[in-house]
């Protein structure tokens, strides 16, 4: 019998989605090394330093998470940085590598050209 190991780190944390009230992300399972995922743990910053701080607990088995990491809405343009860790019942495996997400809403499109004047040789818009 081989004893079961924590689990290994998630991978390929990706932006699904970001604006200035919803920050989504998803990525790829870690290994369970011997013992079924049971749960993951979500760790962020607000773009600087090496802090992380926990944000969120007792997710279940998921692949993919949507947060707004603080209570008030999100700072458009500010960069948002998360971690995530699996566990299994030996405990919580490695962290995952960091992900950087730029909260920000994308802009409208412009309104369509006016015409001004146009000749032969040229155009104004």
């Amino acid at each position: 019998m081989i004893a079961a190991l924590t689990p290994e780190k998630p991978t390929n944390l990706l932006k699904v989605s970001a604006d200035t009230t919803q920050i989504t992300f998803s990525w790829t399972a870690a290994v369970d090394n011997g013992s079924p995922l049971t749960d993951h743990k979500v760790y962020w910053n607000a773009g600087s330093g090496s802090t992380f701080s926990l944000l969120e607990e007792d997710l279940g088995v998921i692949s993919q998470y949507s947060t707004a990491p603080t209570t008030a809405d999100l700072t458009d343009g500010a960069i948002y940085r998360f971690k995530v860790v699996a566990l299994n019942a030996v405990g919580p495996g490695t962290v995952s590598d960091s992900v950087s997400i730029i909260a920000a809403t994308v802009p409208d499109a412009p309104a369509a050209p006016t015409l001004l004047s146009q000749s032969s040789t040229s155009i104004s818009i």
